[in-house]
């Protein structure tokens, strides 16, 4: 679902966080906090964050024995590499990709997107989510969402309806948070056991 007429291409996509990057931040502590319960009662292995933009949430996962974060964004990644730097993470693991061409490497736990979804066009966005749910066993989906736009969206922002996606994949949505203070929900979904160890034997 989208709120405009043409939708930029990928590339275009990328070429705007490009430039984002050098001064792109969220303040949104709330925001972490949610995360860090859901991820804490999880209690993952192993965790990948698809879209880690410069950083921000690099040091929640401290405590996980392997983290990987990946950006589709050079700038982006300089950034993050900084902040890994400065809280001192040796367990985790940073690299360029572009999870709308296809699914990281390896196998995780748990995957993580916060604000990164709803930055996909909405022709690419099936797929995208096709390559997510392929890197990981459990998903925690922290986007943009609202049942209907209460106004115009950026030309960046899509609205997509993210539970039918998921279980389109071979998921199944276990929780989900709803803020209050903005239109963002965090989506926990799993694979179906069936799935799951197909996954495994593959």
């Amino acid at each position: 679902m989208s709120s405009r007429g043409r939708s930029p291409s990928v590339q275009e996509m990328l070429a705007y966080w490009e430039r984002r990057a050098p001064s792109y931040y969220i303040e949104d502590p709330f925001g972490r906090a949610i995360l860090r319960a859901f991820i804490e009662k999880l209690q993952p292995k192993s965790l990948i964050e698809i879209g880690c933009g410069n950083g921000e949430l690099l040091s929640l996962y401290k405590n996980i024995p392997s983290a990987v974060a990946v950006d589709w964004s050079e700038n982006m990644l300089q950034r993050a590499n900084l902040r890994k730097a400065r809280h001192f993470l040796p367990n985790l693991r940073l690299w360029r990709h572009d999870i709308t061409q296809c699914a990281p490497h390896g196998q995780y736990d748990v995957a993580v997107t916060r604000t990164v979804l709803m930055h996909i066009p909405p022709d690419s966005i099936e797929k995208t989510v096709r390559h997510v749910v392929k890197c990981a066993d459990n998903f925690l989906i922290f986007e943009y969402f609202e049942n209907v736009p209460t106004e115009q969206l950026a030309a960046h922002n899509w609205l997509h309806d993210y539970v039918p996606l998921f279980e389109k994949e071979g998921c199944e949505l276990v929780e989900s948070y709803v803020r209050q203070d903005m239109p963002q929900v965090l989506f926990q979904f799993q694979k179906k056991p069936g799935v799951m160890a197909d996954a495994k034997e593959a």
